[in-house]
């Protein structure tokens, strides 16, 4: 009981820590540090759900063979229907503890037997990813106190991982609100320039030139309809396939 207490002290400590942190990388880094190395866990990861197929992991952070915490951002693990974390990824369970099971690694190969727990990372009813460990290192059984505690932090980063992407999205969006805000001023800027020239041929290779420059389109051209034959049209102004601008 005093471990547990002195670990549910450590755990309010890193949801501090926590906080603090501005990316979500970061975040999911020491999210897994943090458990290592003050909440007694030998072996634990974190695995998020792909979006777009809600049955498929997407990235996330676990510890190397070594003790080295590493990100998984691209790495892709199709869960079969008969494994336990199938049930937390349909919303039939919130946390599974398994005993004296097979231990796989993520290729689906078996590395031995032991105790192994999962908890769901929940966004309110949302599911984003889970915390898993296992016993496979010490090979002293999981204490139910411990499998609280896995679920304590996880519904912990829930609220974390929804806070820090929200953060993101709403910077994110800010970014681009001011970098549309720049290209409306440069396009009145263009607008003002082109308004100085006196003919059609110079108009239209300014459009492109400014269009490339100041609005940042990679290649442009302005091609003109034939007003005998709509179906047809005729390059004023192009950019080749060398980026170089012809007529």
């Amino acid at each position: 009981l005093k471990q547990f207490q002195s670990r549910l002290k450590a755990l309010n400590q890193i949801t501090i820590n926590l906080t603090r942190i501005e990316s979500f990388d970061e975040l999911l880094t020491q999210s897994i540090k943090q458990a290592i190395n003050h909440l007694g866990f030998t072996q634990i990861s974190c695995r998020l759900i792909d979006p777009e197929q809600p049955t498929r992991l997407l990235g996330g952070c676990k510890v190397g063979q070594n003790g080295e915490i590493i990100l998984t951002k691209n790495e892709v693990i199709t869960i079969p229907d008969d494994h336990p974390i199938f049930q937390i990824m349909i919303g039939k369970a919130t946390n599974i503890i398994v005993r004296d099971t097979i231990i796989y690694d993520e290729d689906w190969n078996s590395i031995g037997h032991g105790d192994k727990a999962f908890s769901a990372i929940l966004n309110r009813d949302e599911f984003m990813g889970f915390l898993y460990t296992d016993n496979l290192y010490d090979n002293v059984p999981i204490a139910e106190s411990q499998f609280e505690l896995l679920n304590l932090y996880s519904a912990t980063l829930g609220a974390l991982f929804n806070r820090q992407q929200t953060q993101e999205a709403l910077k994110k969006s800010e970014e681009e609100a001011l970098h549309f805000q720049q290209r409306l001023k440069q396009l009145n800027e263009i607008t003002i320039t082109l308004e100085s020239v006196d003919s059609l041929d110079e108009l239209c290779r300014q459009t492109v030139i400014l269009g490339r420059e100041k609005l940042g389109f990679d290649r442009m051209g302005i091609w003109m309809a034939d007003k005998d034959d709509l179906t047809m049209r005729r390059g004023m102004w192009v950019t080749d396939a060398d980026g170089n601008l012809r007529d």
